[in-house]
């Protein structure tokens, strides 16, 4: 048995991969096949719905890691909305496709991203290794604070589905997928 400081991770499916989050930045899951599309909306966004009273924002990472998921018809399967919260009691809502275990991991298990792998823009902070040889696969634990941040900075979606952000002089410039870590 292992000693130590433990938190606990909750797994969850986008696109393709499975992500985490720490527990403690999760308030509950919702059904998400109430979201209502609002025009205008930040790029990442894929609506709002009605949460204890008042509007939840909800966002795609799948939209902007370019894993969109979408059916034959054109239309995302609605999934599960993870609603996550901030210190101030701020939330908002990520889309996932499954939900995973929550599992309870050693903190010296969790290991900072390389400064030149975050930046700003990073959704990320830590991975957790998982396997048992030299070769086992890493698990990215998104923060529900870089999110928030990263998300809601002033990103537009453009018609052909880039963003446009601010660039060092303020002005709107359109790219691609935004990463969960920057690369140097």
């Amino acid at each position: 048995m292992q000693t130590g400081i433990k938190e606990d991770i909750a797994t969850f499916r986008i696109g393709r991969s499975w992500l985490a989050a720490r527990a403690s930045e999760i308030a509950e899951t919702i059904d998400g096949s109430n979201i209502v599309p609002l025009p205008g909306m930040l790029a990442g966004m894929v609506g709002c719905v009605m949460y204890r009273g008042s509007t939840l924002s909800v966002l795609d990472l799948a939209k902007i890691v370019g894993q969109s998921g979408v059916t034959a018809i054109g239309q995302r399967p609605s999934g599960q909305i993870v609603v996550m919260t901030l210190p101030d009691d701020t939330r908002f809502g990520l889309l996932v496709d499954d939900l995973g275990e929550i599992v309870e991991v050693l903190t010296s298990r969790l290991a900072p991203l390389p400064q030149m792998m975050t930046g700003q823009e990073a959704f990320a902070d830590t991975v957790v290794a998982y396997g048992d040889t030299d070769d086992s696969g890493l698990l990215v634990v998104l923060r529900a604070e870089r999110l928030y941040r990263s998300l809601s900075v002033g990103a537009r979606s453009v018609p052909d589905g880039r963003t446009t952000r601010p660039d060092a002089n303020g002005k709107s410039a359109a790219s691609g997928a935004v990463p969960l870590a920057r690369s140097a």
